[in-house]
């Protein structure tokens, strides 16, 4: 059987890889803890899809970063004070 991982197993694979594993192991033990889902080629090119859609998430929140800290850059702060009333 052939299941997509959804998260890393140790001595198995990452997130994301496609791994041969037997029925029972990845039936009783991966999908039942959701750990991976049977890979079909539907269920590939979905994950794929989100994993594509978070790095673009993640990408526009970087700019908007940067943006936020060139602007904060170009700020000038002045405080008067009394010193030694």
């Amino acid at each position: 059987m052939k299941v997509l991982l959804l998260e890393d197993v140790k001595n198995l694979g990452k997130a994301g890889e496609v791994c041969e594993v037997k029925d029972g192991y990845g039936n009783n033990f991966l999908i039942a803890n959701k750990k991976a889902k049977l890979a079909t080629n539907e269920v590939i090119n979905k994950y794929k899809a989100e994993v594509k859609k978070k790095a673009e998430k993640e990408a526009l929140e970087k700019a908007q970063k940067l943006q936020m800290v060139e602007t904060l850059q170009t700020i000038t702060l002045t405080i008067h004070k009394k010193v030694g009333a």
